[in-house]
């Protein structure tokens, strides 16, 4: 897209990956407001209104869409600003990459795939661009997606509570791969897969787990960092805030010596400004429970009691 060294409006919350690419660019991070991580559109209706602005950036957190995105699309429209949708939590939510230029996504997030990314072009100028990108067929991917399945089967919860495990154990295959330097396709146990999955079952199965924690959760002394589900969301997990960073590495340490790898969306990278309150407080006060179809109804309540335990302890 040609966004070298040109201001592109960022979300202040995000993760190193998603802003990788924009790190050449003139970024300019927009806050984003707890609870229920809201983007702030008015504001940058606002700025590219007044600025010379390139690009913005959003993220649908947690399988969330923004309600108010079609009118930060036709904005972005009116003043040839290019608007690109990261829909990597939002993959199977209704209505994802309608209103933005280029939507973003990865299939391993929400689906069972062992690797493989997306994209949706909505501008006709943009099309071009995209189709002349050439993809190779990577034995790396198919080697990685081979070892993240035997280890899906072998230890299907733990993998599942920590996606993050691959690249403990794996770092070398992340490294050769971006060594490559070209854009590869999903593997072939990628390609497999999307052709037998039901993305119907897994959205049903992900807010019935969703709804559960909210349930199991709601007389105890948390905060949930996305209240309401949408109707027409996918989530990627439950996320919850606790009182202080103490009592949430407390819980994490107690949990993880039972066994359950809880994730944290996400570490502040190091070049977001300070003055935003968002991405501190989800790094030090909060915890993402898992929404994973492959989870039981048994580990799922096991997880819930443990949680109690700990809280009942540590608050």
């Amino acid at each position: 897209l040609n966004l070298a060294e040109k201001k592109v409006l960022f979300p202040c919350y995000c993760c190193i990956e998603a802003v990788s690419p924009f790190l050449d660019s003139n970024l300019c991070f927009y806050d984003v407001e707890l609870p229920g991580f809201h983007i702030p559109i008015d504001e940058l209706i606002d700025k590219i209104s007044h600025e010379q602005i390139s690009a913005i950036v959003v993220i649908d957190y947690f399988g969330q869409v923004e309600s108010r995105l079609p009118e930060l699309y036709e904005a972005c429209k009116e003043y040839n600003v290019v608007l690109i949708e990261d829909c990597a939590q939002s993959l199977l939510s209704n209505g994802v990459g309608n209103f933005c230029h280029v939507a973003t996504a990865s299939l391993r997030k929400l689906m069972p795939c062992p690797d493989g990314g997306a994209f949706k072009i909505n501008a006709t100028d943009l099309k071009p661009i995209f189709k002349s990108v050439k993809m190779k067929r990577g034995v790396v991917n198919d080697i990685a997606a081979l070892l993240i399945i035997i280890i899906d089967v072998l230890h299907l919860e733990e993998l599942n509570l920590n996606r993050g495990l691959f690249e403990k154990i794996f770092p070398f295959l992340k490294r050769m791969k971006q060594k490559t330097r070209s854009v590869m396709k999903p593997s072939h146990f990628c390609e497999r897969m999307l052709t037998r999955v039901n993305p119907d079952v897994i959205c049903t199965a992900r807010r019935e787990r969703w709804l559960f924690w909210k349930d199991q959760l709601k007389t105890l002394d948390v905060k949930f960092a996305m209240p309401t589900l949408a109707d027409n969301a996918c989530p990627l997990g439950f996320p919850i805030l606790f009182g202080s960073k103490n009592i949430r590495d407390n819980i994490l340490k107690f949990m993880s010596k039972r066994g359950i790898h809880l994730k944290v969306h996400w570490p502040v990278p190091n070049f977001i400004p300070s003055g935003f309150t968002t991405p501190l407080k989800m790094a030090d006060r909060s915890v993402t429970l898992p929404v994973f179809p492959e989870l039981s109804w048994a580990k799922m309540k096991h997880i819930s009691n443990l949680l109690k335990e700990v809280l009942n302890k540590v608050v």
